[in-house]
Parts: C-alpha cells; sequence; structure tokens
C-alpha cells in the first residue's frame, strides 16, 4: 500500500485510509494507491486555474 501525501498541508495525514481528508483509493500495477486530499483548497485552485487557461 503506499500513500500519496500532500506537501505542507494545514494537518498533519494519518497514513491510514480513513485519514480526515477523506482519501481515495485506487490501484495501479497492482499496487493499492492511498491519495490524500489537500484540506488547504489547493485542488480547487489548481482546477479553476486550468480553467481559466493558466498552468499551460
Amino acid at each position: 500500500m503506499l500513500h500519496v501525501l500532500p506537501v505542507d498541508d494545514w494537518i498533519e495525514h494519518r497514513e491510514d485510509t480513513t485519514c480526515v481528508c477523506n482519501p481515495t483509493i485506487e490501484t495501479a500495477g497492482g499496487e493499492m494507491l492511498v491519495i490524500h486530499n489537500a484540506v488547504d483548497g489547493r485542488e480547487e485552485n489548481e482546477t479553476n486555474n486550468i480553467s481559466a487557461g493558466e498552468g499551460r
């Protein structure tokens, strides 16, 4: 099981599937990936910037 954690987030994430960030679980190459969500809103900012044509 591999955990993908956001860097410099507002909280300290638990390397567990029950982390408060509600991580998603995916499989890649037969390996289980636990992808943690940042609670500081960076995903929303990244999505908005891409939608606005920034970040290319």
